[in-house]
């Protein structure tokens, strides 16, 4: 983000406390040549002089004391500490359900600011929330479609009741990932949506839980002929896993591309009657060698 000179940063412009600390430090510098980190510290009364620029480059943590001691130097307002309070722990947490909550928090203490970032991170997290909702936006391509959700209950296999239904397709409307063309007809929007982990990670990471559940019920109640399940195991070299990761992903890009357009292709005349799930899940099983308790 750029530093105007003339203008205060805004705590509400950013989705990363450090981003801001880091903008804000400069931005603090450049209209007073003689402030530095060790003022910071006396102002939020804090004893280090290094702390800020180690929060900074990531290598401390915030606690709920020096964020109250940060936001007291910052000179924020009461709600701007509050929202700065709420995106350190949004930031800190290593829990997806945890981001989930404080992402909640920040986007309703913010209500009255625009944050684009944080709004697109929410309108994932909340596409991403239940398996079903990614499945009922999938299901709009299907010939026999129908928008009524005792319909949707019964494709789903019972799986899920018309409540849950009805919340998933008003989710999809407000989002405006499915509306009607000029012939009344519901389409998908961005039909080859692929998300971009970026800070929605916690988002993604509570999809492939639910969605796990899900897949282990199919493991005892699916026929065979519905149903994949095969897993591969073996030993390489620390070098080939990013090789392999990226593999992965060029694979499932290209089934993303592949067979939406095919089954567009009007030459074919095929309709589209089912929509299916492909996971693949790639876990590193074993810890690496202690190159340090190595080298004793």
């Amino acid at each position: 983000m750029e530093m105007n000179p003339g203008l205060t940063p805004k705590i509400y412009q950013y989705d990363q406390y450090r981003d801001f600390l880091k903008v804000w430090l400069e931005w603090k510098k450049k209209n007073n040549s003689s402030y530095s980190s060790s003022v910071f510290s006396k102002r939020a009364g804090i004893s280090s002089h290094t702390l800020l620029g180690m929060v900074i480059r990531g290598d401390r943590n915030l606690s709920y004391k020096t964020i109250r001691g940060f936001c007291k130097a910052l000179e924020l307002s009461a709600q701007e500490a509050l929202y700065f309070e709420k995106l350190v722990q949004f930031n800190q947490s290593g829990s997806s359900d945890d981001k989930a909550y404080f992402l909640e928090q920040l986007m309703s203490v913010s209500n009255s600011e625009k944050n684009s970032k944080l709004k697109t991170i929410q309108n994932y997290a909340q596409y991403l929330s239940f398996w079903y909702i990614v499945v009922i936006r999938e299901m709009v391509h299907l010939s026999d479609f129908k928008p009524d959700f005792d319909w949707m209950s019964k494709k789903l296999k019972g799986k899920i009741s018309k409540s849950q239904a009805e919340k998933a397709w008003n989710i999809l409307l407000e989002l405006g990932m499915v509306l009607k063309n000029q012939q009344g007809m519901w389409t998908v929007v961005d039909p080859y949506l692929d998300i971009d982990p970026g800070h929605a990670d916690f988002a993604i990471r509570n999809f492939h839980k639910d969605f796990l559940e899900r897949t282990k019920e199919a493991i005892d109640e699916e026929a065979l002929e519905d149903r994949e399940l095969s897993s591969l195991t073996f030993a390489i070299s620390t070098k080939d896993l990013e090789d392999l990761k990226l593999e992965i992903k060029n694979f499932r890009k290209n089934l993303n591309l592949k067979y939406p357009n095919k089954n567009q292709n009007k030459n074919l005349n095929l309709k589209r009657e089912l929509v299916v799930s492909v996971n693949m899940q790639l876990m590193k099983l074993t810890k690496e060698e202690d190159k340090r308790s190595k080298q004793r």
